[in-house]
């Protein structure tokens, strides 16, 4: 579709001497995502996402990274339509795990997800915040807690800058209003046992 844009004022009057000052292009996105998050349960790891939108689209393609480098499909999970959940169930070796979707369009043309990572274990709780530096969002993800766990943010005054309920799986921290410097997280379990992460904020 392509859209002719011409500046108006407020009385709907033109207001430059050209005719036409803009021409542009409408492009709707064949595939738009939300909530596309990694949870650890029984030693396996189960992503899940939502479709908000699906338009002459063919499939997902999850693939696996163990460097967040060098991916491999490990599944395929076909599209349902617009406004619809999904779930995959993977089993990777205990360490750190990378995860994404290919979106492939029925014409075969194909983009990617973001990508989520993650520390595999069986064996205890785990917390992985990336990415280190953040400019934007930060990721907290939490494996093997059996609780709510609480995380707080400070800065290198001490003050603290905000807090936040985390759950077992992926978990976000809003840090693009904030200045830019070394900031602290704190990971505090339900019986108090505490972690701390240096964080790196660039903008």
């Amino acid at each position: 579709m392509v859209v002719k844009i011409r500046p108006l004022t407020a009385a709907n009057q033109e207001q430059c001497l050209c005719n036409e000052t803009t021409r542009g292009i409408l492009e709707v996105l064949p595939v738009v995502l939300t909530n596309f998050t990694a949870r650890q349960n029984a030693c396996k790891i189960s992503l899940q996402w939502h479709s908000e939108t699906e338009l002459n689209f063919k499939k997902y393609e999850v693939e696996f990274s163990s460097n967040g480098r060098t991916f491999s499909a490990v599944g395929t999970v076909e599209g349902r339509g617009s406004n619809n959940s999904y779930s995959f169930t993977y089993q990777p070796a205990q360490g750190r795990a990378y995860y994404r979707l290919r979106i492939v369009d029925n014409n075969g043309s194909s983009r990617y997800s973001d990508i989520i990572a993650m520390n595999v274990s069986c064996t205890g709780k785990n917390v992985l915040v990336y990415p280190n530096p953040v400019n934007s969002i930060l990721n907290v993800n939490l494996s093997g807690f059996t609780a709510v766990a609480n995380g707080k943010l400070f800065n290198s005054t001490g003050q603290l800058i905000t807090s936040k309920q985390l759950m077992n799986g992926t978990n976000t921290i809003a840090v693009d209003k904030l200045a830019t410097g070394t900031y602290a997280l704190v990971v505090t379990e339900a019986g108090g046992t505490q972690q701390v992460y240096r964080v790196q904020v660039t903008h």
